[in-house]
């Protein structure tokens, strides 16, 4: 039962960085507000979240990709990044875990501009024999300048 709640906890704390707008890419996106929807598949189920607006600062948008690793390694405890890949368009990397909590997970983003990206966590982890799995897809647009 421990491993199953840790498993929710880390997911569902990916999942608030990646809502909040925070992003990983090779090139920094356009500072400006943002529109973020994002949708978990487990066991089937898809549960999409309500849209939601952030504003992306100057200083939000050069440090994406370092922000990100960290917001993530802060989230999940006992995890750490590993293989950070740069790709032409965005980066990938996996998440390793303590051995107590059997949770292996993959992130990749990708820009098609500096305006618009898709991310994609999957996760996997055992728990009494079974393997659940989980997706988060995000996917953030810039729709104009910061409120003043």
């Amino acid at each position: 039962m421990r491993r199953r709640l840790t498993f929710i906890a880390c997911s569902f704390a990916v999942a608030l960085v990646l809502a909040a707008g925070v992003a990983l890419a090779a090139d920094a996106p356009q500072p400006g507000q943002w529109e973020i929807a994002s949708k978990t598949e487990r066991s089937g189920v898809v549960k999409t979240r309500p849209l939601r607006t952030t504003c992306m600062t100057p200083e939000k948008a050069r440090d994406f990709g370092a922000r990100l690793q960290r917001d993530l390694i802060t989230a999940t405890g006992t995890c750490k990044s590993i293989e950070p890949r740069k790709t032409d368009t965005g980066m990938s990397w996996s998440i390793q875990c303590a051995p107590e909590m059997p949770l292996r997970a993959t992130a990749s983003y990708a820009f098609d501009g500096p305006q618009h990206y898709v991310a994609t966590v999957k996760s996997e982890t055992s728990f009494a024999g079974k393997t659940m799995a989980s997706t988060l897809t995000v996917e953030g647009r810039r729709i104009g300048e910061c409120p003043k």
